[in-house]
């Protein structure tokens, strides 16, 4: 199975998941952030794209005056999160996930990411899917995660 393949794979899973039964928008997103993640690699998707070409909004959407992609994100990851914590709590892709949330917050590109995730896990003596799973699961834990990674991180 081709890398594009399995990671479709995976989208698939999440959206047959318990956690996004019955949940159509949401899975509608998370299809479409899996088809933007593959066809354009490390570019960011803009609110307005994802209101516009996701949710059908008018040409005159301003995400200023309206939050509704801003909470359909967050409820996604709220059902991600419930997903690996229970039936998901052993799939790979959470590690990608956290790449892409740090990815988003260091001045890196994905690969140092991911090297400097690993590099974390293994100072810290911690399993890399553990290190993942906390990132994107556990709000509360992130901070410190963050900081010790960014000091692992190449001064610029």
């Amino acid at each position: 199975m081709t890398e594009k393949a399995q990671f479709q794979a995976e989208i698939e899973k999440l959206v047959a998941s318990h956690a996004l039964h019955g949940s159509e928008s949401l899975c509608k997103l998370l299809r479409y952030l899996g088809k933007q993640a593959l066809e354009h690699p490390g570019v960011p998707v803009k609110e307005y794209q994802i209101a516009t070409e996701v949710f059908g909004r008018q040409p005159d959407f301003d995400p200023q005056l309206d939050s509704m992609v801003r909470v359909q994100a967050g409820r996604l990851r709220t059902k991600l999160a419930e997903y690996y914590n229970t039936e998901g709590a052993t799939d790979r892709v959470v590690v990608e996930q956290a790449k892409g949330f740090l990815h988003e917050r260091l001045d890196v590109s994905m690969e140092d990411t991911f090297r400097l995730l690993r590099r974390y896990a293994h100072s810290s003596d911690q399993h890399l899917t553990d290190v993942a799973r906390r990132l994107i699961t556990q709000p509360d834990k992130r901070a410190p995660i963050i900081a010790a990674i960014r000091e692992l991180a190449p001064q610029s």
